[in-house]
């Protein structure tokens, strides 16, 4: 659907890539990749945000610079998911979605869809972070774009809502291409369809699945808990607090040891 064909870029002197070459077609294509490596800035050239680069970009056949009304191309045939969400926190969920004139009908069941189960006339800004993310996912297939840009939709999140949101994507990827740029490399790796990383200015294929992926069982999920995600949570609120109790330190010894004793070491591999 989406081809690259040499595609380099560069932010006055400074290369942010040197000869990309991809085809996405389907599935969920994820790209991970250190800060500034180029992820948001290649999200920004597939949409047609960005039109500064050299090389080929091709969407069903049609060369980018051949499009001359650029804003209609984009609303035609992409959706887009932000970190942020970049919701009207002011108006209710149904004033949300109501501008891209669609009837009640559609809308509930999109919202169905998105496992997003509060009144229409709830203010936005009193949503969850995992309800205003699947809101703006809802918003953002509405429009029924070909494709769905994710820049980093899971950033904000927890890891339950982060996981909840990653099992959304999947299930639109089955109809829809998405296209999703992650600093998680442990869900991209349950997640994705193709795995991508950004880096020395070049897009290289980590791996291709084509097989279903292994999705945690939310009925579940207490048992089920990725073992890199623990060792994460480990470094990032017990190794690091430097004020840390014994007791504390006691109690997560233990917790660590009762996980063990009663999952079954029923773990996700990383």
């Amino acid at each position: 659907m989406i081809k690259g064909k040499n595609i380099c870029k560069k932010f006055s002197k400074q290369v942010i890539f040197d000869n990309l070459n991809f085809e996405f077609s389907k599935g969920l294509i994820i790209i991970n990749g250190e800060s500034g490596s180029g992820k948001t800035t290649l999200l920004n050239l597939l949409s047609s945000l960005d039109t500064d680069y050299d090389g080929e970009l091709i969407f069903q056949n049609k060369n980018y610079k051949t499009i001359f009304d650029k804003e209609k191309f984009r609303y035609q045939n992409f959706g887009f998911v932000y970190q942020n969400y970049h919701l009207f926190n002011s108006l209710t969920v149904k004033e949300n979605l109501s501008f891209l004139n669609v009837g009640d009908a559609e809308i509930s069941d999109v919202l169905t869809l998105c496992g997003l189960y509060v009144s229409l006339n709830q203010e936005a800004g009193s949503l969850s972070g995992g309800e205003k993310q699947r809101l703006a996912i809802a918003r953002a297939i509405l429009s029924h774009p070909k494709v769905l840009l994710c820049d980093e939709p899971t950033g904000a999140l927890d890891y339950e809502n982060s996981l909840a949101i990653m099992k959304l994507l999947k299930k639109i990827s089955e109809e829809h291409l998405v296209i999703m740029i992650s600093h998680d490399e442990d869900l991209s790796r349950k997640f994705a369809s193709e795995l991508y990383k950004l880096q020395d200015y070049k897009l290289k294929l980590v791996f291709k699945n084509d097989s279903p992926s292994k999705i945690i069982n939310s009925s579940k999920k207490e048992n089920k808990l990725s073992f890199s995600y623990m060792i994460t949570y480990i470094k990032r609120h017990l190794l690091k607090k430097k004020n840390s109790e014994p007791f504390d330190n006691l109690c997560f010894l233990a917790w660590i040891n009762f996980y063990f004793a009663f999952s079954n070491f029923n773990l996700i591999d990383s």
